[in-house]
């Protein structure tokens, strides 16, 4: 809702008596949440994604059966391409299962975007950038997922979640990655009551005055952190081994005195009754066990390609990461399979006519501005191949 702009009011169950006999009058005694309450007097209860989307007015059908391009996810390198698409005059669709923005839109600061000396929010620069591709004639579908790519040259078919099935010339695999999950003892039950995984824009300002602790030491666990400090009392900041992140956001948290940085240390145990209450750490230079005390957990260790969709079509590594140009190459030499008479372009799959960009794509760099970039280069490569069909 925050992420595509929607107004609502947030009423916490556990602190607000009124919210809470309203959602078990509704559902009978029974505690069922999310209950949303809608101004026209309607309620759903544990709505999917698309349903919601559906509600609130959200685009989630396809207006054509066929388009020039059709581009899976909108993170950076999405909606990067989707602007140049669309500008170039190509009919283009944006297919995007949750919101925009991809792990970029949750990102409460980007301070090393080209043309933002004082910083941009991820989900500002993702609502600009989806605005721009809107204005220049793109069409973005909210909450729908790409389940199934097949081939019927010269076409691409893309089916999607509601079994609908779209067809293309072209294809542009951006999908992007997700965060690995926490496997210790309970975080898995506490998963959404206090341990969050790159969801620390969006809860933030729920744990005002409260210590919370960050999982990892990259760019992202670096940027949570520092947003974090506004609102919570202390931000413990637990990392395997040394921080990561850049040098600027190293330093910003080293000199905030709400911050306190563990290293080489080890995440045990997540204990809590229906919600985080405390961490078992370890450090492992000293052996030491401690149990520490806190609200809420936020998560960045490190991603995994969103890339099982195609994993029957397209060339992988070992990792899930999608290969493109000289990566799908074997000995140098093209792949048995590859039918034309050249080597794949520098984004293009193992597929001609797919072609992939950001972080769901190997040898990636895993930052916004490298993302972007290949967006804009894929469309340029995609204009190449459309010539030659």
């Amino acid at each position: 809702m925050t992420r595509n702009l929607i107004p609502y009011q947030w009423l916490d169950i556990e602190k607000d008596a009124k919210a809470r006999a309203a959602v078990e009058e509704y559902n009978q005694g029974a505690l069922r949440i999310p209950t949303l309450f809608f101004p026209d007097g309607s309620v759903m209860v544990e709505p999917s994604l698309r349903q919601l989307a559906e509600k609130v007015g959200l685009k989630t059908r396809a207006s054509l059966p066929y388009y020039d391009l059709i581009i899976i996810g909108s993170g950076p390198a999405g909606l990067s391409a989707a602007v140049y698409a669309s500008s170039e005059g190509l009919s283009c669709l944006v297919v995007e299962r949750g919101t925009p923005g991809g792990q970029a839109g949750a990102s409460p600061r980007i301070e090393n975007y080209l043309g933002f000396p004082n910083g941009i929010s991820g989900g500002e620069l993702a609502r600009r950038a989806m605005t721009q591709a809107r204005r220049l004639g793109a069409e973005i579908l909210t909450a729908q997922e790409a389940i199934h790519i097949s081939l019927q040259d010269p076409y691409r078919l893309v089916r999607l979640g509601d079994h609908t099935e779209i067809s293309c010339r072209a294809i542009l695999l951006a999908s992007g990655a997700s965060f690995h999950t926490l496997k210790m003892p309970g975080a898995a039950a506490l998963s959404g009551a206090g341990v969050y995984y790159g969801a620390a824009y969006t809860e933030a300002r729920s744990y005002k005055d409260q210590d919370v602790f960050v999982i990892g030491g990259a760019n992202s666990a670096a940027q949570g952190a520092l947003y974090l400090s506004r609102f919570a009392r202390k931000v413990v900041v637990i990392a395997r081994g040394e921080l990561s992140a850049a040098q600027y956001l190293a330093d910003e948290l080293r000199q905030n005195e709400k911050i306190e940085i563990l290293l080489h240390t080890d995440l045990l145990e997540v204990c809590g009754e229906g919600r985080l209450e405390e961490v078992v750490v370890k450090n492992n230079t000293t052996d030491e066990i401690k149990t520490l005390k806190g609200s809420a957990m936020f998560v960045f260790i490190g991603v995994r390609p969103q890339s099982e969709f195609v994993a029957d079509l397209v060339a992988r590594g070992e990792k899930g990461y999608v290969l493109t140009g000289a990566d799908v190459l074997v000995d140098g030499k093209r792949p048995a399979n590859w039918p034309l008479e050249r080597d794949p372009y520098l984004l293009e799959t193992s597929v001609p006519g797919i072609f992939a960009a950001g972080d769901i794509r190997y040898g990636t760099t895993h930052r916004v501005s490298s993302a972007t970039s290949e967006g804009g280069l894929a469309v340029a490569l995609i204009r190449q191949y459309l010539k030659t069909i």
